[in-house]
């Protein structure tokens, strides 16, 4: 007789007439419908987040390091933006400096008419606000402990920008003596 009655219980869980089935199917369509969007949309997260993290990267570990960076801003409209990622490190290939280095970052407009703000590390602070030029110096980086720098370059044309236009940006990185 117990048994019986755990039946009929789950017997009121279970769609009977064909409207209850036909919302039984749509509710769990529905569910692996929102199951698979979610993992599409993290999908797609960590993707933006991948590609936003640094068009490239330059990695300061050998003594007297220097890499230019010539960013395309050809046939730019007059107050358009582009924007440009790079990232700094003290590794290559997970091998991580032995000392300490600093980095100088100079940006090179080419006597073009731009404003150029710049950003680290995703914060709202433009590191050009109160400069009169486009360069920062002295940059520290860890010693034996990963270090990334991620740096944000807003181009702002003033003007309309004309064929094979570019900014230089030269980041230059030596080691210090502890």
């Amino acid at each position: 007789m117990p048994k019986k009655k755990k039946n009929n219980k789950l017997r009121k869980f279970i769609p009977t007439t064909t409207s209850e089935k036909i919302l039984t199917i749509a509710f769990i369509v529905l569910l692996i419908t929102v199951v698979v969007l979610f993992f599409v949309a993290m999908n797609k997260k960590h993707e933006v987040a991948k590609k936003h993290a640094a068009d490239i990267v330059v990695p300061i570990v050998e003594k007297g390091t220097n890499n230019t960076i010539n960013i395309d801003i050809s046939n730019l409209k007059a107050t358009a933006l582009k924007d440009y990622s790079f990232r700094v490190t003290n590794y290559k290939d997970k091998t991580v400096n032995s000392s300490s280095a600093i980095y100088n970052i100079e940006f090179d407009t080419n006597d073009n008419d731009v404003t150029l703000k710049l950003y680290k590390n995703n914060k709202d602070e433009n590191l050009f606000k109160d400069a009169s030029t486009y360069e920062l110096k002295d940059i520290k980086l860890s010693q034996k402990e990963e270090q990334e720098d991620t740096y944000t370059l807003i181009i702002k044309a003033n003007k309309e920008i004309k064929d094979k236009q570019s900014i230089k940006v030269k980041i230059s990185g030596q080691q210090i003596d502890n």
